[in-house]
């Protein structure tokens, strides 16, 4: 008797912790989520009416596609360059959607254009874009960049620069432990299947992110960085402090390109 009324109280403590824990995980808050909207490829282009009387859609393909997306904790510079052919010398009107009103910088040939960044109040995801985009919101404002240009004859290259910012996700978080954040950049490729695609057209992809865990995160020996895009036949490298994934697209792309950044225990299963 002396015995078990000594383990009344073990047992009472031990009730009170696991009702408290259950009672915490019932009403535990929701991952903190701070999405940014994406951006896309170069839609379709048409003809510059001002320099041409025809405003039909150019006879023109694309070869391939090289995007390259550097990132650090907060955002990325995109470079995104079009090899195309066209057939005849064209007069072109190019635009893109962007997450923020930031400067972009377009060469056609290596030579410079002017682009003009204005607030899209048109533009509407597609359904499956929202989708695929898990939790996305088709609330954000988002801006148009475009600009204008005369593609020779033959091959050519259209190259565009810009900053886009990166959507920070709570991951791992709970009542006794610190919250750890992945980094999410999303990226647009379905306008590219209006184009006409070359029967090799290849899109290559390069994200690279730094190797240094984020200030956010708490300080661990034994987390290491990593980026998963949810594409089979992906390679990651590490290069001169960077993570920096790779892979090569045939012209069946998916409509998006979804990559989570962050420790490598995070990304699994995505």
């Amino acid at each position: 008797m002396t015995t078990l009324l000594r383990k009344e109280p073990l047992v009472l403590a031990i009730m009170i912790i696991l009702l408290f824990t259950t009672y915490a995980m019932a009403n535990m808050r929701a991952a903190m989520r701070n999405w940014q909207p994406p951006s896309s490829v170069l839609k379709a282009p048409q003809v510059d009416s001002a320099n041409m009387e025809n405003n039909s859609l150019p006879n023109l393909e694309v070869l391939q596609e090289t995007l390259k997306i550097n990132c650090d904790h907060y955002q990325c510079q995109v470079n995104a360059a079009y090899h195309v052919n066209t057939k005849e010398k064209e007069a072109l009107k190019f635009e893109f959607i962007l997450p923020i009103d930031t400067k972009v910088t377009a060469t056609i040939n290596t030579v410079a254009v002017t682009t003009n960044v204005t607030m899209d109040n048109t533009y509407r995801f597609q359904e499956d874009e929202i989708s695929s985009m898990s939790r996305f919101e088709n609330s954000f404002q988002v801006y148009k960049a475009d600009f204008s240009g005369t593609l020779q004859k033959g091959d050519n290259i259209i190259e565009v620069n810009y900053i886009q910012p990166l959507s920070i996700l709570e991951a791992d978080y709970g009542y006794f432990i610190s919250s750890r954040f992945v980094e999410n950049f999303i990226y647009i490729l379905a306008p590219l299947k209006e184009w006409k695609l070359a029967d090799n057209f290849v899109l290559n992809v390069e994200v690279s992110t730094v190797k240094k865990r984020p200030d956010r995160n708490p300080w661990s020996l034994f987390k290491s960085r990593a980026i998963n895009c949810s594409l089979t036949n992906g390679k990651t490298t590490k290069e001169n402090g960077k993570v920096v994934y790779r892979n090569k697209l045939t012209k069946e792309f998916p409509n998006n390109l979804i990559c989570t950044m962050g420790d490598s225990d995070l990304l699994k299963g995505l």
